[in-house]
């Protein structure tokens, strides 16, 4: 086994560490982490969007590409009794399976399943098409509220993950081939596996594989791209604040999340929507009530400081689910920051008034996204 960077295996009186993180020398990361008590696996297949940044005359071809690698499983996974989900973010394409301990084989063996080339006709994109502006029907209404004001906030720069369908039409399969080779490269590819299991297993298992995965091909992100943001509207009724913040290990991204996490238990129509991500992005509270604005700005001091607790059972209840922990880490290493849990512990418990002070300041100050009178 080659690596540049091998953390957490500890051969003294033949124990073994918890938690492992080896950076191999092609650049991929592997990750595992043992939860005695978890009764559940989560392996996890993270690639990171690094050289295919979607721009708007290329947006939705990640999109595309994730349903396809995940229909291609689903018989195995029907068959091994492993349940897979997947998702692109702005950042990264996930794939998630979760399984028994007993199953865990198999969840390793779904995961790697997923490098296979694609084998899809044109016909085949027409249709999965046309299933994907079903789903842009069927949007929710917190989602609406979310591409519009990260189309204000934004602009043309970072892309709704779920793409144009118009795009995706004039997608071919060689196009669909290409992207997945520049996105599946050594250096953008990241697993991460928690729960009941034992690391130098998954290691064993896992290493050979991903060292023999070839190197990046050039970039498919077109340099100096013109930004043409949309303008894009809500077609529901409602009202969102969207709080622009820095990456999460930031003390005033940790407040902000406080304060909205006060305000999803006062308030019962506030739904909150925040990705944990090491980026600037967006925490946002949305409600179907247009008065939701002035009852999130009037909160109390003792609601705001029901938050601080809120916020450190959130970090809490991280470390507790293999699914959670294996996202967490896999969003954060595919993103190519060395945040750690520890981190976010230090901030959450360290929360202030003044801290959530600081937030409402933010809170009155951040745009409001209105969606139909």
């Amino acid at each position: 086994m080659t690596a540049l960077l091998l953390t957490g295996l500890i051969a003294a009186q033949g124990t073994e560490a918890p938690r492992t993180l080896e950076r191999l020398s092609n650049g991929s990361l592997l990750y595992v982490e043992r939860m005695d008590s978890a009764d559940r696996v989560s392996v996890q297949l993270w690639i990171s969007a690094r050289g295919t940044e979607e721009r708007l005359e290329t947006n939705g071809r990640r999109h595309l590409l994730e349903h396809f690698l995940a229909k291609a499983q689903d018989k195995f996974c029907d068959e091994s009794g492993v349940f897979m989900s997947a998702e692109t973010t702005r950042e990264a394409m996930a794939f998630k399976v979760e399984a028994s301990p007993q199953k865990l084989s198999f969840a390793v063996q779904a995961v790697k399943q997923l490098f296979q080339p694609l084998k899809i006709t044109q016909a085949e994109i027409d249709r999965e098409v046309a299933t994907i502006r079903h789903e842009e029907a069927l949007t929710p209404v917190a989602r609406q509220f979310s591409r519009a004001a990260w189309a204000r906030i934004f602009g043309g720069l970072r892309p709704d993950p779920m793409g144009d369908p118009e795009v995706m039409r004039t997608t071919t399969p060689e196009m669909l081939e290409s992207l997945r080779k520049r996105m599946f490269a050594s250096s953008n590819v990241v697993i991460t596996a928690c729960g009941s299991i034992t690391p130098s297993a998954v290691l064993r298992d896992l290493s050979p594989f991903l060292l023999a995965l070839p190197p990046a091909p050039p970039s498919m992100t077109p340099a100096d791209a013109a930004v043409t943001a949309p303008a894009l509207s809500v077609g529901a009724q409602g009202v969102a604040l969207a709080v622009k913040v820095d990456g999460l290990e930031e003390r005033e991204t940790m407040g902000v999340l406080a304060l909205s996490f006060a305000a999803d238990q006062a308030f019962t129509d506030v739904q909150l929507m925040y990705t944990p991500s090491s980026l600037p992005g967006l925490v946002m509270m949305v409600s179907s009530e247009r008065g939701m604005v002035d009852r999130v700005r009037g909160m109390s001091d003792r609601q705001l400081q029901a938050g601080i607790g809120l916020a450190q059972r959130w970090v809490a209840g991280i470390q507790q689910s293999p699914s959670r922990l294996a996202s967490v880490r896999g969003a954060m290493l595919a993103e190519g920051s060395g945040l750690q849990l520890q981190t976010l512990e230090r901030s959450a418990k360290s929360l202030t008034p003044a801290d959530m002070t600081r937030a409402m300041d933010e809170i009155r100050q951040c745009p409001v996204i209105e969606g139909l009178q």
